[in-house]
């Protein structure tokens, strides 16, 4: 897939969340077919948006199982996900807080955990 391909996917699927503070997330939801790399492009396209300061964290399927990956968008110190690492359908947490892989699908429970990691409200 070319990178233009990708970004056009991206552009279809993804969604900016509103985490408060003038903070974003972007979610890529889990699509049929799932992309072999769902976070591919993720951080390229909030550029393209012109989002990377208000952008925080990204949210995207995990590829290894049905939850999700956390991550950090360009090593935001507002981000740090090991205030999340208790959380029962949390299942890894970086020791740096970088990023995070949850069991969790819902929509509702993702914002929950992000405003959660959230340092700075």
């Amino acid at each position: 897939t070319s990178l233009r391909e990708r970004m056009a996917f991206i552009k279809e699927h993804a969604e900016v969340w509103l985490l408060g503070g003038g903070a974003e997330a972007l979610f890529m939801p889990r699509t049929e077919p799932m992309p072999e790399e769902p976070s591919a492009g993720l951080q390229r396209f909030v550029g393209a948006l012109g989002k990377d300061e208000s952008v925080v964290a990204l949210v995207y399927p995990d590829r290894r199982g049905t939850g999700y990956g956390l991550a950090r968008h360009r090593d935001s110190p507002s981000m740090d996900f090991t205030r999340i690492a208790d959380e029962p359908d949390v299942h890894f947490t970086h020791a740096r807080g970088f990023v995070a892989k949850s069991s969790a699908t819902e929509r509702e429970r993702l914002m929950a955990l992000l405003k959660r990691a959230r340092v700075s409200p």
